[in-house]
C-alpha cells in the first residue's frame, strides 16, 4: 500500500511504500522530543459521516455545509494524526485540493488520476466508490498496511519510529497507529468483539509495544468495554476523566438535533461509539493517562 505527500515544487503527488524509498528531511519524522513531552503528540478520530444517501434525506444530512465546517474543524484542531472514518471520494477530493492539508499531510490514499481526469476510485482502493477510513499524518509513516477484517471497509495500519537528535531510529519506541471502523448495529456486538480480537493480533502489530486503535468502534452497549479489557487495551476517554460526569457521548440522540431528525424522535440511545484506546504495554499511557 502506498502513502502518499503532495510535493509543492513539482504539483505533484509522491508516493512511496516503505520510507527507505523515500528521501526526506529530518523534520518529516516523528522526534522522540516530540513523543515523550507531555501531551505532545495530538491524535484524533473523526466520523465525517457517509454522504452517499438516497435524495430524500441529502436535505437533511446538508453534505456540502457539513464538509465545510468539518473541514475547518479539523484544521483548527490541527491534529499531528488524525484518522477519519466513513470518507467517501467527495469529501477525499475537498481535502486533497485544500492547500492546509496538501502542505501539512501525508495521505494513505488519494483519488486515481489519468492527466488531468479524475476517477472515482483511489489508488489504494482504501475507499473506492463507497467508503472507507483515511490517515493523515504531519509525520511520514515507516508503511502503510491494509487489512479486510471487516468485510466493508478495511483497516488501515500505519507505523511510525522516533529518531533521536541525531536523526537515528529509536524501533523500541516504534507505534502502531490503526485507523478502525467495526461492524454496526447492537446485535453485532460479538462481530466486533472478534474484529478487534483479530486486529490486536495482526501480524503487521508484531513487536509494536506502543499500539494506538482509534476510530469508530460502534460499542453501543456499556457492556461492550468489557471488549477493550478482552483484548488487553485501555480506553483513553474513560482514564483521563475518571470522574464520569461527563461521558463523552459522540452519538447522543438527546442533543443531535440530525439524529432526532434521521430517525424521526424514536432513536433515544447515547452511546460513545466512536473512541481511542491503547495497548496495555504501551508506553504512551506513562505520559499520556493522566487526568485532566
Amino acid at each position: 500500500m502506498k502513502t502518499f505527500k503532495f510535493d509543492p515544487q513539482t504539483q505533484e503527488w509522491k508516493s512511496y511504500s516503505k520510507i527507505e524509498e523515500f528521501n526526506q528531511v529530518p523534520s518529516s519524522f516523528l522526534s522522540i522530543d516530540k513523543l515523550t513531552r507531555e501531551f505532545g503528540l495530538k491524535i484524533g478520530t473523526f466520523n465525517v459521516l457517509f454522504d452517499l444517501v438516497p435524495f430524500f434525506l441529502q436535505s437533511i444530512l446538508r453534505a456540502k455545509e457539513r464538509h465545510i465546517h468539518t473541514i475547518e474543524l479539523l484544521k483548527r484542531e490541527n491534529f499531528d494524526i488524525i484518522i477519519l472514518n466513513e470518507v467517501t471520494g467527495r469529501f477525499l477530493n475537498l481535502i486533497e485540493n485544500d492547500e492546509f492539508f496538501k502542505s501539512e499531510y501525508y495521505f494513505s490514499d488519494i483519488m486515481e488520476r489519468d492527466g488531468d481526469v479524475k476517477s472515482e476510485l483511489t489508488v489504494n482502493k482504501s475507499i473506492g466508490k463507497r467508503m472507507g477510513n483515511l490517515v493523515l499524518s504531519k509525520f511520514a509513516p515507516d508503511f502503510t498496511e491494509m487489512e479486510g477484517i471487516n468485510k466493508s471497509r478495511a483497516f488501515i495500519y500505519s507505523s511510525f519510529t522516533p529518531v533521536d537528535g541525531n536523526g537515528r531510529r529509536i524501533e523500541e519506541e516504534r507505534i502502531g497507529i490503526v485507523a478502525t471502523h467495526t461492524s454496526a448495529f447492537t446485535h453485532n456486538d460479538q462481530v466486533r468483539k472478534q474484529e478487534l480480537t483479530r486486529l490486536v493480533n495482526s501480524e503487521l502489530l508484531k513487536n509494536v509495544k506502543n499500539v494506538v486503535v482509534l476510530g469508530d468502534l460502534n460499542l453501543h452497549e456499556e457492556h461492550e468495554d468489557r471488549t477493550i479489557e478482552a483484548i488487553n487495551c485501555r480506553d483513553l476517554w474513560t482514564e483521563t476523566r475518571s470522574n464520569g460526569l461527563f461521558r463523552g457521548y459522540t452519538f447522543d440522540s438527546l442533543n443531535n438535533s440530525l439524529i432526532q431528525m434521521l430517525f424521526l424522535n424514536f432513536e433515544k440511545r447515547r452511546m460513545r461509539l466512536d473512541r481511542i484506546i491503547t495497548t496495555i504495554y504501551s508506553a504512551l499511557t506513562i505520559s499520556v493517562l493522566k487526568p485532566h
